[in-house]
């Protein structure tokens, strides 16, 4: 087999995340928590899973099963439903903690979602301001990129937003009291007292996940709930990447009893192997807009074989008892992590379900060398065959979202793999 050289890869694009580890790299399989590149014999650990879209693990065999059946029934068909699409709308409405009359629309990708949800705030409202919140990640599409924190991505190379965005403090409970996150939302009812004329939409990650696990205090997102409902704002909550499990239970909204007028999910919405997101809105935002010169059809929006699958994930999720698996291993794999606090720059180590994060701070304790530092750890990390992610605004959290299903033996080999990580690391003197 041809070796892939630097050389060979001139015609790659520079821009895609490829680049993030070593372009030069040939994954060749998967399976479970691993994945097996071209000519090593050693697998690499995954902690990442896609982002989050291969929570059940890379080609898990149930998840499989669900593809090869979707796949002998249909490719891709457009303007006709399925009734895996009406029972998959039946199931997404009736695991929200407030089901109501709701409608679901699916798109392709998270960002797309995002779009939009953007859009039927502003239909709907008639008005095209959106309130969002520091380290927010909603995506790379125009829309999404305007909702989304610019330390992520340098918005002005694309020029400007057709709408204003108003940002306010996300109240990381690792950082801030209940009382300064209350006060945070204090700030947040007197804007929407004086604007709310203007604003269409507050958008928000109930955790963030970009940013590196942050979870804000319950009553803060009770208190946006009640805020928006009081002004008639459309309140989005965006469940993309925390969603599907990601913290225990199928959406983090069911944890906080809260009633969003819109939700958001996708990556492993269908197990990873289609790029199926959803829309779960309602019913007057999407009846507000008619079907002629809407803009939400799409070629491969509401495909029968993602949402195939998606249905038979949903049915997966309660067979297997995910919710009892994610808590239980998540506790078990949180415990072992908090051993590498012995390390001086891993601090505050934390997480929820199966969402895991830290953040590292040099000696000299400056954004710039504390992002490098976070770079190292990953860097070693690979070299070391696993798999880790930077995260934060500043670059300076690691982020680990690992497979549901990883065993007790791979904690422990992930947990040695980091402890020589960071001993390396140690010794070059950040």
């Amino acid at each position: 087999m041809k070796k892939i050289t630097k050389h060979i890869l001139k015609y790659n694009s520079p821009l895609d995340e490829t680049n993030y580890y070593d372009p030069t790299r040939l994954v060749k399989r998967a399976k479970g928590s691993y994945l097996w590149m071209e000519g090593e014999h050693e697998p690499y650990m995954d902690l990442l899973m896609g982002y989050s879209s291969t929570n059940f693990g890379h080609a898990n065999d149930d998840i499989l099963k669900f593809v090869k059946d979707a796949i002998e029934k249909f490719d891709n068909i457009t303007s006709f439903n399925s009734r895996d699409k009406i029972e998959l709308i039946e199931k997404l409405i009736n695991l929200l903690p407030h089901p109501g009359k709701k409608l679901v629309y699916y798109p392709v990708g998270g960002t797309k979602a995002v779009d939009a949800a953007i859009k039927l705030a502003f239909a709907f409202t008639k008005k095209q301001e959106i309130i969002n919140f520091d380290g927010a990640f909603h995506g790379y599409s125009f829309a999404g990129m305007s909702v989304t924190d610019k330390r992520y991505v340098n918005k002005k190379q694309y020029g400007q937003s057709t709408f204003r965005v108003k940002s306010f403090q996300f109240p990381n409970k690792l950082y801030t009291t209940e009382e300064e996150s209350l006060e945070i939302l204090k700030d947040i009812g007197n804007y929407l007292k004086k604007n709310s004329k203007r604003i269409a939409a507050v958008i928000i990650e109930p955790i963030q996940g970009a940013a590196g696990f942050h979870i804000p205090h319950k009553s803060f997102l009770v208190g946006l709930d009640k805020l928006t409902k009081k002004y008639k704002i459309i309140f989005i909550c965006d469940e993309i990447q925390i969603g599907v499990m990601r913290t225990g239970t199928f959406y983090y909204i069911n944890q906080v009893n809260i009633d969003p007028d819109i939700v958001l999910l996708g990556k492993s919405l269908a197990g990873g192997y289609y790029p199926l997101s959803a829309v779960i809105g309602r019913k007057e935002l999407f009846e507000s807009i008619p079907l002629e010169g809407s803009g939400f059809d799409s070629t491969f929006a509401n495909n029968p074989l993602g949402l195939r699958i998606a249905n038979k994930v949903i049915d997966f999720i309660e067979e297997k008892r995910i919710s009892k698996r994610v808590g239980k291993t998540g506790k078990e794999f949180l415990d072992k992590l908090r051993k590498l606090e012995k390390f001086r720059f891993i601090k505050d180590i934390n997480g929820i379900g199966m969402a895991f994060s830290y953040r590292v701070e040099s000696l000299a304790n400056a954004l710039s060398t504390n992002a490098k530092l976070a770079k190292e750890i990953k860097k070693v990390a690979f070299k070391n065959h696993l798999i880790i992610q930077t995260a934060g605004v500043n670059g300076d959290y690691m982020k680990l979202s690992p497979s549901f299903f990883i065993s007790d033996e791979e904690i422990d080999v992930s947990v040695r793999r980091l402890n020589k990580v960071m001993e390396i690391v140690s010794k070059i003197g950040f």
